[in-house]
């Protein structure tokens, strides 16, 4: 099917091209958890009302601080955990969860495992969730994931802040991340998006869309002199900054608490960390040395639909 069960409804907007789903994600309302009881421990902040979205807003453009501190392992503040019934600040002087393309945009659940991955950009987020759509049955999984509907159950930043703030204080969650080489990830993300529709992704990043690698390094190396996170106002490295350049631990709260972190791993040495991680999260012998990541699926087998209201 093309529609999962999930769905209240049959959205008129949806695009699929090749198998989507599978049959249980067809006829089971719980799908992609393993049971309704595991989808209900794990509800998604669904009616965010007006005064939510505006507050959000306001703390993504106007960010506490633009570029974070970079004191690593500091002493957590005591007043750390503000929270209301919309928006959850786990960390002070970094934008919230649900922040747009923020800190937490790329921290991934695996419920069963107790695991928190941090996916970064141009550091093998790609297979981190195929891997996890591979665990709840998706039988395209090998295809281009990030829009899939199914992933979106998954993402830190979709959760009910009371769940946010429960996993995060919760020292049974494995908290993990890959890192790469910086200057090896800033080529592979230019070479990646220089081609892309003709430049328009450095236009849409308010740069000129004949970048080159020198002038796109130069640009970042500038000191950061913006208030907000105006395009056409920002220059240097900051919370702003696109993830595919943005610094690593800019990510889910690195820079500021890299003690949550259990598990660091290194790119360079990816199949031996990663198994690793998910012998000591017990996923290895279940799903670890059963995934396959054979490439992307022809015609990149897309999925994708609108935001609509999930159950």
């Amino acid at each position: 099917c093309c529609i999962p069960a999930s769905y209240k409804s049959n959205p008129s907007d949806l695009r699929c091209k090749g198998t989507c789903f599978t049959e249980r994600a067809c006829n089971d309302t719980s799908y992609p958890f393993s049971s309704a009881d595991e989808k209900a421990m794990y509800p998604t902040l669904d009616n965010r009302t007006q005064r939510y979205k505006q507050d959000l807003r306001r703390e993504c453009q106007y960010p506490p601080s633009l570029v974070p501190p970079m004191e690593w392992c500091q002493t957590p503040n005591n007043e750390q955990h503000i929270t209301n019934e919309t928006i959850t600040r786990i960390i002070p002087n970094i934008p919230p969860m649900g922040c747009g393309t923020g800190a937490f945009q790329n921290l991934l659940i695996f419920p069963s495992a107790k695991l928190a991955f941090c996916g970064i950009p141009k550091v093998g987020i790609t297979q981190w969730i195929q891997f996890l759509r591979f665990i709840a049955g998706a039988k395209d999984y090998p295809s281009v994931p990030h829009y899939k509907a199914d992933v979106s159950f998954f993402r830190f930043n979709n959760l009910d802040p009371s769940v946010q703030k429960r996993i995060w204080e919760d020292e049974g969650w494995t908290f993990a991340a890959f890192l790469r080489e910086p200057a090896e990830r800033l080529l592979s993300a230019y070479l990646d998006k220089v081609g892309e529709d003709g430049g328009r992704f450095f236009k849409n990043q308010g740069l000129n869309e004949t970048m080159t690698l020198e002038k796109l390094i130069d640009f970042l190396a500038r000191p950061e002199n913006a208030t907000s996170c105006d395009v056409s106002k920002r220059n240097g490295l900051t919370w702003c900054s696109d993830p595919h350049w943005r610094p690593q631990v800019f990510s889910c709260g690195m820079s500021e608490r890299l003690d949550r972190f259990q598990f660091i791993g290194n790119i360079e040495n990816a199949a031996d960390h990663a198994r690793e991680l998910l012998e000591h999260v017990g996923l290895w012998n279940t799903y670890g040395k059963k995934f396959v990541h054979g490439g992307e699926m022809k015609g990149k087998g897309m999925c994708t639909v609108k935001p609509i209201t999930l159950n």
